[in-house]
């Protein structure tokens, strides 16, 4: 595996549809400095422009092939995203990041426990009407709850409206 990654020009991690958070082998190829091609949608539509090429999703192929053929016709600009994806990596997908990232995610859950039971309160109060995961009374209830809740407590590094979407699409937290 390591000597295919090392021996690559470029990648393609073209995945439809896309059915994790994130991508370990993405990240991998990306770590080698090379330029990766993806689909732009699922977590990869969230990569910065800038550290890979991205494709629009479509029935046919002709955007796929646009962006293998640039590969070839415009090796400085793929060098350069080439670059920028390896020092995203380096910079953001660490242990030393991926543990600050846990570290201030605790410290807000910690400081703000009741505000999180009073909102997994409402997700039940919400399923026992049996509101539809998708209705627009139950999406519209959880925006107001979040956004009273944030102009009160002023919750700026907590991302409270993502996890009661979360909630409120019938998962658990992630």
């Amino acid at each position: 595996y390591e000597a295919a990654l090392n021996d690559a020009s470029a990648f393609a991690c073209l995945r439809d549809p896309v059915l994790e958070a994130a991508s370990a082998s993405l990240l991998e190829e990306m770590a080698t400095g090379r330029p990766v091609v993806v689909y732009d949608h699922g977590h990869y539509s969230e990569l910065p422009d800038e550290c890979v090429i991205k494709v629009e999703l479509g029935d046919d192929n002709h955007r796929l092939v646009v962006a293998l053929e640039s590969l070839v016709a415009e090796p400085d600009r793929v060098a350069q995203v080439g670059d920028r994806g390896r020092a995203y990596v380096q910079a953001l997908h660490t242990g030393d990041a991926y543990s600050e990232v846990l570290l201030v995610a605790g410290d807000a859950a910690q400081r703000n426990r009741r505000l999180v039971a009073g909102l997994m309160g409402l997700r039940r109060n919400l399923e026992f009407l049996a509101l539809d995961a998708d209705s627009y009374a139950r999406t519209r209830s959880a925006a107001a709850v979040c956004d009273l809740f944030m102009e009160r407590s002023r919750l700026r590094d907590y991302d409270l409206e993502r996890h009661v979407m979360t909630m409120d699409r019938g998962n658990e937290w992630s």
